[in-house]
């Protein structure tokens, strides 16, 4: 009789750990996509905000802000991307970019993340951010 509550209690110890397994995994894995998703929204309210302020300057002369988490401001540099170069209108920080980097937009359009540590690179429409490494 010994023997078989034996058994059946490992059974259910060995199930038990398990679904806790199974539960830590789907915890990490909604981490990783949730940071995933806060910078894929940063783009897209970014994108937004930058294309506001090339309306408004080309409507009414100045840059405006329409947010105050991010800061907007004037970029004359030219970024060089993939043997590309890039005349900068303005730039976006701020945010949830923190001090990742800056989302910068050309006068015709082009959005061009520049990142602190890494090279910068053109975000393209329909852009989604890698899970690894945890940035743009």
């Amino acid at each position: 009789m010994s023997r078989w509550i034996f058994s059946v209690m490992s059974f259910l110890w060995g199930k038990l750990f398990a679904v806790v397994a199974l539960l830590a995994a789907l915890v990490i894995l909604l981490g990783l996509l949730s940071g995933r998703s806060l910078r894929g929204a940063g783009l897209i309210e970014g994108r937004w905000m930058l294309k506001l302020a090339l309306r408004d300057y080309r409507e009414i002369g100045y840059l405006t802000n329409y947010s105050t988490s991010y800061s907007i401001s004037p970029l004359t540099n030219s970024v060089r991307v993939s043997g590309t170069d890039f005349h900068c209108f303005a730039k976006l920080s701020g945010g949830k970019f923190h001090t990742d980097g800056v989302l910068a937009m050309t006068t015709n359009g082009v959005f061009i993340w520049i990142d602190a540590e890494r090279p910068a690179k053109v975000i393209e429409p329909g852009y989604v951010p890698p899970i690894f490494p945890p940035r743009f």
